[in-house]
This record gives structure tokens, sequence and C-alpha cells, in this order.
């Protein structure tokens, strides 16, 4: 298992959470990518999901709330994210 550990704060977008995962895994951000949170798809618009520009805070996750965030998704690379903890701003 490959695991990766950031602190962002709750103001950061989808969007911006997908770039911080991209040099976290040293990838270059050239494919498409989704993140399905509650059943819902947020990310790249060619792959059907809504636009990413929701505030993470806005997502109502606990402390060990799982979601999932897909890259590439011609050869699909599938990362369960979890929150660890929120902490007051």
């Amino acid at each position: 298992m490959v695991w990766r550990r950031v602190q962002v704060p709750s103001t950061m977008t989808l969007r911006e959470f997908h770039g911080v995962l991209q040099v976290a895994m040293g990838w270059e951000g050239i494919h498409l990518y989704q993140f399905v949170i509650h059943t819902v798809r947020y990310g790249s618009w060619e792959a059907g999901a809504r636009f990413p520009a929701i505030p993470l805070g806005n997502l109502q996750l606990r402390n060990g709330s799982r979601f999932l965030y897909e890259y590439d998704l011609n050869f699909p690379w599938e990362h369960e994210v979890r929150l660890e903890q929120r902490r007051p701003v």
C-alpha cells in the first residue's frame, strides 16, 4: 500500500486539492480526474462530473470520512482519501 498525508485548509477547492494530490504523488496533471463524494462526482468536465470549485469545508465531511479520488480515467488509479481530523481555523 502507498499512502501520503497532507494538511490542507477547508477553504481549498476540490480542483486545488487535485493539484496537491498531483504533487504528492509525483504526477504531471495531464489526465482526467474525479472525486466521488456521497455518490456525487466532481472533477474533469470531460468525464461528465460536476464542477470542482466547491471548497472542501462545504462537503459535510466528518473525522474519519472517506471518499474516492480517481486519476487517469482510461487506466484509473483509485485512491481512498480519508479525513483524519478537522482542525479549527
